[in-house]
């Protein structure tokens, strides 16, 4: 993931940002749960200008810091006695050698001055060749969405592959390929490869089911527009608000329709007559789900099906839409 790029772009103490909005007059928000740099201006051209300054700083770190993956199997042969092995690539190339994540992963990370990672990437893509021209395996393809349930929770799944045969699978992300390597004869590297086809040919056969329901319900939903457009739009209650689609302009996100403008459940104060004098009382609002109440909410939308009935929908801040099961308590 490019989560590590944030750190570069905050820079130390937040050194860097500070100087990216002086010189462009732009704000930057960083969010990290979306991995993702909101960037605010005046006008167009000066949040076209930050964006191109924070461009420009992603593409000199990630010249300078790259990741490049080696067969697990492989990786004790790499690292060497003690780390003799990857400290001296590292000394050879001038540069700094670590390996990501110990427990389940092939992953080494470079970093340095940018003809000095280029160098020593180079260098240990020719000792990978050589080392499996020396160790041959038998691999299969895998999508990139099917790895994750190759490993399995904490890299359960291939472990027990790997202890039941014998064998040890590496898995090459670049390529997208496993391969069964060791297990002491051919036969058990063909067995650890079937494993894990089994496992690939019922992960996309859930995936094909998946895709094919969420092209069925965005058939639905089209469906339900098309016939509100038909009749001259959609007829909601009263009560009801319709909410703006979330808009980026010029790199910059506006999140205000992310939010409702009052909270679900929100009651007015009532002003009642008692003794001839008029006194504000506080009603008490109970805790009923009613379609004013839910219509409240600015996320929640509405729109009718082709009998006629009334769907509900929930439009996620993250982008996508979920329609409701909606019951309602009754109204009084």
């Amino acid at each position: 993931a490019d989560t590590w790029l944030l750190s570069i772009i905050v820079g130390k103490g937040g050194a860097t940002i500070k100087k990216l909005e002086q010189d462009s007059n732009c704000r930057f928000d960083i969010i990290k749960e979306e991995v993702t740099v909101v960037i605010s201006g005046e006008t167009e051209d000066i949040v076209q200008s930050g964006k191109a300054a924070v461009d420009e700083i992603v593409d000199q770190a990630r010249k300078e810091c790259i990741f490049t993956d080696i067969p697990e199997s492989a990786m004790s042969a790499f690292i060497g006695k003690g780390g003799s092995g990857i400290k001296k690539f590292s000394s050879d190339n001038q540069v700094k050698m670590e390996r990501i994540n110990k427990l389940h992963s092939g992953t080494i990370k470079i970093t340095g001055k940018e003809e000095n990672v280029a160098t020593a990437r180079d260098a240990v893509v020719a000792w990978v060749m050589e080392w499996e021209a020396s160790n041959e395996g038998i691999s299969v393809d895998i999508d990139e969405r099917i790895i994750p349930v190759v490993i399995g929770k904490g890299g359960e799944t291939i472990r027990r592959i790997q202890k039941e045969t014998g064998c040890k699978l590496d898995i090459n992300r670049q390529q997208s390929t496993i391969t069964a390597r060791e297990g002491g004869s051919d036969n058990a590297r063909k067995e650890a490869v079937s494993k894990v086809q089994t496992i690939i040919d019922e992960e996309m056969i859930q995936i094909a089911k998946r895709t094919a329901e969420k092209e069925q319900a965005e058939k639905a939903r089209a469906s339900v527009r098309s016939k509100s457009t038909e009749n001259g739009g959609s007829e909601a209650p009263a009560g009801t608000t319709m909410k703006p689609p979330v808009t980026v302009s010029a790199g910059v996100k506006d999140r205000s329709s992310e939010f409702a403008s009052k909270p679900v459940g929100w009651a007015p104060v009532n002003d009642q007559k008692k003794n001839g004098k008029s006194k504000k009382e506080t009603k008490h609002v109970v805790n009923k789900l009613t379609r004013n109440r839910l219509l409240s909410d600015e996320n929640i939308s509405c729109e009718k099906d082709e009998s006629g009935q009334l769907v509900y929908f929930y439009a996620s801040p993250l982008g996508f839409s979920v329609q409701l099961d909606v019951q309602f308590d009754e109204e009084n």
